[in-house]
């Protein structure tokens, strides 16, 4: 079962920081995520700054996510080890400061 943790915490990781270029590039959010099933949970209050923090959050997430796949791979657990992954913890804990911005941005509109 530890394998297919792995191989899925490196897809997703790849996913994230790919989609978070993407949507920090366009803009704007592809159109299977303002309607359908997959509707934004927050209606149609999307300005370029709510899909740039989106996107930021995505990228720091998911280079987050690669970053502790790495770790877990390949360090032996030391004192650098431990300190690779404090930091790891701090970019996940930015990313996700970036992405409850961006729901906080998008509720004022």
């Amino acid at each position: 079962m530890r394998p297919v943790f792995e191989i899925l915490a490196l897809v997703v990781g790849l996913f994230m920081v790919a989609f978070g270029a993407w949507l920090t590039q366009r803009s704007t959010l592809p159109a299977w995520m303002k309607n359908g099933v997959v509707k934004w949970p927050l209606g149609n209050n999307l300005t370029p700054a709510v899909i740039h923090k989106q996107g930021a959050s995505s990228v720091l997430i998911g280079i987050a996510c690669l970053a502790a796949w790495t770790l877990h791979l390949f360090t032996p657990r030391s004192a650098a080890a431990w300190s690779a992954i404090a930091g790891t913890v701090l970019v996940l804990a930015i990313g996700l400061y970036f992405y409850v911005g961006s729901l906080l941005t998008s509720r004022r509109l």
